[in-house]
């Protein structure tokens, strides 16, 4: 399996996982899930009623993360993947709202957006560091090297 086939198949799959978690009539009897981000949001925010929205926010960052790894080509593209990416977690927040047992909410929307971007700013700095420190993984696209001038 190659690099490139390793981010394509991760970010596949979380993809998919974040789909079936967000049209799954009830999500909360995921205890395990749940105790971990309930965890994390008393920890950041002293608030335990902010782990729904840690869990978006951790799955569109791995979903851009890996995305980004995988599929950008061109610098250009980093812009495309995020719209993207964002339009899927706004539109899973149109079919929750649609499907009567679930309810879309706005700040599961922009903790979906904020995930996306800091995703996508952990995918750039991998590439950046990789590139500096001479580290050989192939990316889709390899930035230029620096010249030794």
């Amino acid at each position: 399996m190659t690099y490139g086939q390793f981010w394509r198949i991760n970010a596949v799959t979380i993809a998919i996982l974040i789909f079936i978690i967000s049209l799954t009539p009830d999500p909360e009897k995921m205890v395990q899930a749940q105790s971990f981000t309930t965890w994390l949001a008393r920890m950041i925010f002293g608030n335990p009623t902010a782990a729904d929205k840690i869990a978006h926010f951790m799955a569109y960052g791995g979903l851009a993360f890996f995305s980004i790894l995988g599929f950008v080509n061109r610098p250009a593209h980093y812009i495309r993947i995020m719209s993207i990416l964002m339009a899927y977690g706004f539109l899973l927040e149109i079919f929750q709202a649609m499907g009567g047992i679930r309810q879309g909410d706005g700040a599961d929307m922009l903790a979906n957006g904020a995930g996306v971007i800091m995703g996508a700013g952990g995918a750039f700095c991998v590439r950046y560091f990789t590139r500096y420190f001479g580290i050989n993984i192939p990316f889709p696209i390899r930035p230029k090297t620096r010249s030794s001038s």
